[in-house]
């Protein structure tokens, strides 16, 4: 009778602790919800963002003739490409169709001015890259000349960030150093970057704001390289970047390690040219390592024991509560099931050894 009360309790206390952890992660969740949409609002309110404006645009506007103005804002994230798409939706030409983007600092990108007419169908749509430097409200300008009264579809989508689109999935996961930085002419920017020795590493550098064909696109570039011991190695002097479907890259062997500097200067005809430019830790020179073992092998093996059980107590850490909570109700059942049929086991071996004792 004992037993079977012991049973009893035993269950029900699983069945407690689990009700208990559904509570508890059903309150957690409502928890962060609720501050989540505190934190949205606390930031809008500071930033006197408008919830409209945190909406990227996908609307069909009408255009009037003989010129019209279309205005709107658009909160974007800071390194990441936008697509803005425009397509005429009414059997109607635009003599001309001007696109202005003022970023975060009031500074003017010119990035589309073209003819559209809606027969044939390659003037109808176009679709103008913009890769963004800062976080904030984007100004839209619209500026139409035409002969009636049009409308056009206008969509605005977040594509990869800046320059991911290029490399290689390999390449993203080694980057070492990441910047997207705006640009007047003869504008000229240093960065230190900490290299190892006999190490190949592959620049990328690309244009990730577009500019309008009425105005002249070059962009060019000087690029330097100095090591620690002061030795200056001439990269590109005036070279012309790729066009913004485009890039440039190269790749840089040491001799040394310690900190390198980056010193790059961009000439543009433009007022203003949005520039991504990354380092990539590409692959070891030489005999230093043990051809057998890969780059990655290498750094793990000169971890010690400590740090390598540290790393995996973090993943396991880091994994989403809802996993950690049904894994411990997970092991929770199997333990009480495993003491259930254990002490029903020693119930029945009681039992079998009374029997013997008669």
């Amino acid at each position: 009778m004992a037993i079977k009360k012991l049973t009893f309790i035993i269950i029900l206390s699983i069945m407690l602790l689990t009700a208990t952890f559904v509570i508890c992660l059903q309150t957690t969740n409502g928890t962060n919800l609720g501050d989540n949409i505190i934190n949205d609002k606390k930031i809008a309110m500071e930033n006197n963002i408008k919830s409209s404006d945190l909406d990227l645009t996908d609307k069909v506007y009408t255009f009037l003739a003989p010129s019209d103005i279309l205005t709107f804002k658009n909160y974007l994230e800071k390194n990441y490409m936008y697509y803005l798409y425009i397509e005429l939706v009414t059997p109607h030409n635009c003599s001309t169709m001007r696109i202005t983007i003022l970023d975060t600092n009031d500074k003017q990108f010119n990035v589309f001015e073209s003819e559209m007419f809606y027969e044939p169908e390659f003037g109808r749509y176009f679709e103008i890259p913009f890769g963004t430097v800062k976080s904030g409200l984007y100004n839209f300008t619209f500026y139409s000349e035409s002969a009636q009264n049009f409308n056009m579809h206008i969509l605005i989508s977040q594509g990869p960030k800046c320059l991911y689109d290029k490399m290689s999935q390999e390449d993203s996961e080694n980057l070492i150093f990441y910047e997207v930085k705006r640009f007047d002419n003869a504008k000229h920017v240093e960065h230190d970057v900490s290299f190892e020795t006999d190490e190949m590493y592959t620049f990328f550098i690309c244009r990730v704001s577009a500019i309008t064909i009425k105005e002249n696109n070059e962009v060019r570039v000087d690029y330097k390289i100095e090591d620690p011991n002061g030795i200056e190695f001439e990269i590109y002097s005036n070279e012309l970047l790729a066009d913004i479907d485009g890039m440039n890259y190269f790749n840089f062997g040491t001799a040394v390690e310690g900190t390198y500097t980056i010193k790059m200067t961009i000439y543009c005809n433009v007022e203003y040219v949005n520039v991504a430019y990354v380092i990539v830790d590409d692959y070891k020179i030489g005999d230093a390592d043990d051809e057998n073992h890969t780059k990655s092998d290498v750094k793990k093996s000169k971890s010690d024991e400590p740090e390598v059980l540290e790393e995996l107590a973090n993943s396991v850490f880091a994994q989403p509560v809802e996993w950690t909570i049904g894994t411990l109700i997970f092991v929770g059942g199997i333990a009480g099931t495993m003491v259930v049929v254990l002490i029903r086991h020693k119930k029945s071996n009681v039992v079998s050894l009374s029997y013997k004792k008669k």
